[in-house]
């Protein structure tokens, strides 16, 4: 099997640190104000000094807001100071991001993540036309479909993620603060993602995580996505990628050395699945899309005995 690499979302100097004691071969940034869906944010000057120091590791800043027509000369302004940085990939969501650095012949390696868009290889040479490198598929999509996009890549890497509560989806209304709000509760300040609701329907039995930012709302899976049983039809994906969002500094050193004693064949899929279900306290493993549908915990019915 040819070699699989890693990526991770991290989110502070001290991981970053912790990170290059790892085989982790991607470490993904986010910067406040242009970047959601991190634990935390780094500032310019962290970048540069994280660029000095990153050795091998590639490092990679995810810039996946959609932008309003009142934050183009931030965006602007900000990616001139990163090509100014030796950063080694941009990953966006916003067209307007690829607009700029076409305009201003910016030399960034390009990986398109819309989140939930990407579920075919007929935007493939699209993708080639507009100079992307990457791209990072939907987690919406069956093992089956990624293998026929991972075999019709042509020249482009792809990125998905293994590993970690699944995002799907996002408003920008600010509906739990709207919701304590109506009820006459406390009102209160969200910009800590660390701290988030978990949510049910009444004949669900999954809950799923839910936190507000300066962005808006944010809704994740209740459960844990673990594709480690896939790995043996994964070997056409470049990057597969941990994320940690909710989870300590251990947590995602832990998953990572796991993910590598697998893909070096140290130990199998079920010894990997049983010490990624040993990190796990409260939440379920599950494959999601990747497995059989009827095991899908979203599609779980029937009312637990937590009210």
């Amino acid at each position: 099997m040819k070699k699989i690499k890693l990526s991770v979302n991290c989110w502070n100097e001290n991981l970053f640190y912790k990170l290059l004691n790892t085989k982790v071969d991607k470490i993904i940034f986010g910067i406040k104000g242009f970047s959601c869906r991190f634990n935390n944010y780094i500032t310019l000057d962290q970048l540069r000094n994280i660029v000095k120091n990153k050795n091998d590791k590639k490092i990679s800043i995810c810039l996946n807001n959609l932008y309003h027509e009142n934050e183009i000369k931030s965006l602007e302004k900000l990616l001139k100071e990163l090509s100014t940085i030796n950063i080694d990939e941009l990953i966006f969501h916003d067209f307007a991001i690829a607009q700029i650095v076409y305009e201003n012949n910016y030399d960034f390696r390009l990986n398109y993540n819309p989140e939930t868009l990407n579920v075919n290889y007929g935007q493939v040479d699209f993708f080639i036309k507009n100079g992307f490198s990457a791209f990072t598929l939907a987690r919406e999509l069956l093992i089956s479909e990624v293998i026929e996009i991972a075999n019709n890549k042509k020249t482009l890497e792809i990125e998905m993620q293994i590993h970690g509560f699944t995002f799907f989806m996002h408003s920008n209304w600010k509906i739990i603060s709207n919701f304590k709000k109506y009820l006459d509760t406390k009102n209160e300040e969200y910009d800590d993602n660390s701290k988030f609701y978990e949510i049910r329907e009444d004949l669900r039995t999954l809950k799923n995580l839910i936190y507000e930012d300066h962005f808006g709302t944010h809704m994740f899976s209740g459960f844990v996505l673990c594709g480690c049983k896939k790995i043996k039809q994964l070997e056409n994906i470049d990057y597969l990628k941990i994320d940690p969002i909710f989870r300590t500094e251990n947590w995602a050193i832990n998953v990572i050395n796991i993910y590598y004693d697998l893909l070096e064949n140290r130990i199998d899929e079920n010894e990997c699945y049983k010490r990624l279900s040993n990190l796990e306290k409260e939440y379920k493993l599950s494959e999601s899309f990747l497995g059989k549908i009827s095991e899908m915990p979203h599609i779980e019915k029937g009312v637990d005995n937590e009210q």
